[in-house]
């Protein structure tokens, strides 16, 4: 029997592992300085699924 693993959306994955392991205060500002986004843990989900997935993103979209 082939069975398939459920349908999930990978940036609710992505938060949810975050979640669990802290992965999100690994991340870092290139300055050195405190983040000052409240959801940076979604923005940070939300570029590795656009680079993930490579759909791309550009300064002008919103990613957060």
């Amino acid at each position: 029997m082939n069975a398939l693993l459920p349908r999930v959306d990978l940036p609710e994955v992505l938060l949810e592992v975050f979640a669990w392991a802290g992965a999100d205060t690994e991340f870092t500002s290139i300055t050195g300085g405190e983040a000052r986004l409240a959801d940076l843990h979604v923005t940070i989900a939300a570029l590795l699924v656009a680079h993930g997935c490579n759909i791309g993103y550009t300064p002008g979209h919103r990613v957060g």
